[in-house]
């Protein structure tokens, strides 16, 4: 600077650098930048001008922006998650509502989905179907009324109904063109009201009567019909069929029919085309109940139930197999228990009033499981005064224990009770008569079986029919007698040889029968007479006193005669006599050789 002077510069310098250092503590104004904590008066809440906004203002305003809001929702970030992160939130809100109905009048469109709605007004449904996935629907009125449109007819109502699905259908149709309910599956009635009545058909108050019918799908055809009237069932059916029980309570069933096979039941099971048909008198046998079986093609008559006309009588029965061959007639009762004393059996009565068993010549045939063994017995029984059967068939023949078991064989022995007998294949599995140490009525008197004629014939048995006779015993073989000598004790030899040969006569004569006849094939009989021989040889000789009692013509037959006595008696006179030949053969050598 001219003219200035150093000090004047100087001062000035100094000035200048105060000033600049003043200016340095400054900010400008066009972009300021502040430093420390500026401050500046707080504009009122709500300013909306170019005023500084300080933190308090700041604070302010974004205080009353989140107002009351949740700590959740207090950020744009929050707020913005909460609205899905959408830029486009408006817009879609306003698509999605614009899927909405109102309230007012709403249409919907679709498949609609309602939970929990309460209609407090009329809901109607326009549509060709309505679905309701509810496992239970229920209506408090008590009346439900289909197809009612503006103009309902028959014709508008045919083939409304109701379906239940299932594997198939089942539904319940009304077909205009039958007149009536069509159910294309049976109705099963369980549960009866208080009157007892499961279906009702009513006729009108004068009795005419109340008609179920059963037609062709056309009903053009009739098949069956039940006709009520004043208390009467009839049916019209050519043939009536039941899967189940069909029970009748009342005191009879009348079946009425024409043709050649009236009045006819079938007894089959459904799933099989083959069963038992049973008919009434048919049109040319009118005493004649027939019994059929059907194969699914023929029907093969199996037996028939007469009036036995060769009879004459009421109450006969005959059972006839017209079948070739095969087994049958076969009658089958059955008694479904195996306990011990079970039985199964027929009865035969009698008598002039109702017959029981303790009326003489009523009889039964008892099939019964003794329970020994488990051996079944049938027992052929006429009413004696007592309750022993006449005779018995034991079954199987299952004796008591393994071991019995092991050494007899009673399978179908036949035992007679008076007679005390029975042939089986008991004496170790050969067959024979075998006779009882007691017989069914406790006689103990079975020491002898005996063989004789008696003068009885079959067709007058029990009578008597001419006299007592003897008959002879005729075996295709030898016969034999046990003498094992282990079947024997007390043995000593015969005391009896030639000497009661010499006293004993032999004889020859007729045989008698009781009324004094000689007998057919009992002549010029060889033997002994008992009382003879009896002098001679006692033990030979069986004599029954009880029986020692001659009729009146001097008949008897007491006393009885083995001749196996005699026969060792025999074999010991014999040894004697060849004692003396040798002894005189002795004699004679000695005199020839002197």
């Amino acid at each position: 600077m001219d003219g200035a002077s150093q000090t004047e510069i100087g001062y000035l310098s100094g000035v200048t650098a105060n000033v600049q250092g003043q200016l340095d503590l400054k900010s400008p104004k066009d972009s300021p930048l502040f430093i420390g904590t500026p401050l500046a008066p707080t504009a009122t809440a709500g300013s909306n001008t170019t005023q500084i906004a300080t933190t308090a203002f700041v604070q302010t305003e974004i205080s009353n922006l989140v107002d009351a809001a949740p700590a959740t929702l207090n950020t744009l970030n929050e707020l913005a998650a909460a609205l899905g992160d959408d830029a486009n939130y408006a817009t879609t809100v306003t698509n999605a509502l614009a899927l909405k109905a109102p309230l007012a009048s709403p249409t919907f469109t679709g498949t609609s989905t309602l939970n929990n709605v309460i209609v407090s007004g009329t809901l109607t449904v326009n549509g060709s179907s309505a679905t309701l996935n509810a496992a239970t629907l229920s209506v408090d009125d008590i009346n439900i009324t289909i197809g009612d449109i503006a103009s309902p007819t028959d014709a508008t109502a045919s083939g409304g109904g109701i379906t239940l699905k299932g594997a198939t259908d089942k539904t319940i149709t009304w077909v205009g063109s039958h007149g009536g309910w069509e159910f294309n599956h049976p109705g099963v009635f369980t549960t009866l009201p208080a009157q007892g009545r499961a279906i009702a058909i009513r006729g009108d108050a004068s009795g005419s009567a109340g008609i179920l019918q059963f037609t062709n799908n056309a009903m053009s055809a009739q098949w069956a019909s039940i006709t009520a009237t004043n208390g009467v069932i009839n049916l019209n059916a050519s043939s009536v069929t039941t899967s189940t029980d069909f029970t009748v309570y009342g005191n009879s069933v009348q079946l009425e029919g024409t043709g050649n096979y009236p009045n006819a039941i079938n007894f089959n099971d459904p799933t099989n085309t083959s069963f038992w048909h049973l008919t009434g008198p048919r049109k040319l046998e009118s005493d004649r109940l027939s019994l059929f079986w059907y194969n699914g093609s023929t029907y093969t008559a199996a037996a028939h139930f007469y009036k036995d006309p060769s009879m004459d009588v009421f109450g006969s029965l005959r059972i006839e197999n017209t079948v070739a061959g095969g087994n049958g007639p076969m009658l089958r009762l059955e008694n479904k228990s195996d306990a011990a004393g079970t039985r199964a059996g027929i009865f035969f009565g009698v008598d002039s009033g109702s017959a029981s068993w303790g009326d003489f010549g009523n009889g039964e045939i008892i099939v019964e499981n003794s329970g020994s063994g488990n051996t079944g017995i049938m027992k052929f029984r006429v009413y004696d005064g007592g309750t022993s059967e006449a005779m018995k068939i034991c079954g199987n023949g299952l004796y008591y224990t393994a071991a019995e078991n092991a050494n007899y064989n009673l399978r179908n022995g036949v035992a007679f009770a008076n007679a005390g007998i029975a042939i089986d294949k008991g004496w170790n599995g050969y067959p024979g008569i075998m006779v009882f140490n007691t017989n069914g009525y406790g006689d103990t008197r079975q020491g002898e079986f005996r063989f004789h004629g008696w003068n009885r014939s079959y067709s007058s048995y029990p009578a008597t029919s001419g006299g007592d006779f003897g008959v002879n015993i005729l075996i295709d073989g030898s016969a034999y007698s046990i003498s094992d000598r282990r079947h024997k004790t007390n043995i000593v030899d015969n005391p009896y040889g030639l000497e009661a040969i010499l006293a004993l006569q032999p004889r020859k004569f007729d045989r008698l029968s009781s009324d004094g006849v000689i007998q057919p094939h009992q002549t010029d009989v060889l033997g002994f007479i008992a009382q003879e021989v009896m002098e001679v040889i006692p033990e030979a000789v069986l004599y029954h006193e009880d029986e020692d009692t001659p009729n009146e013509i001097g008949w008897c037959r007491a006393y009885s005669l083995d001749d196996s006595y005699i026969v060792s008696t025999l074999v010991n006179a014999i040894k004697e006599q060849n004692s003396i030949i040798e002894l005189l053969k002795q004699r004679i050598e000695a005199l020839e050789n002197a």
